[in-house]
């Protein structure tokens, strides 16, 4: 992990890349940045927000990974 004093992450997925987790996450409702950069592509960005929200993206996140598994 890189250090950070900001209001976001970047979070690369296991099994799959940036972009393909941030369509994942889209179909679910939840909104996360995905930047078409070189070397960005197997991150998403995603900026920190209520922990409703938060626990609303661990929960896609965890479907998401169980798909991807399956």
């Amino acid at each position: 992990m890189l250090p950070s004093a900001t209001n976001f992450l970047f979070a690369s997925p296991p099994g799959m890349d940036g972009r393909t987790y941030y369509r994942k996450l889209k179909e679910r409702g939840v909104l996360v940045r995905y930047l078409d950069q070189p070397t960005l592509t197997g991150y998403v960005r995603i900026t920190v927000g209520s922990a409703g929200q938060m626990q609303r993206l661990v929960d896609a996140t965890r479907e998401i990974l169980k798909e991807v598994r399956a």
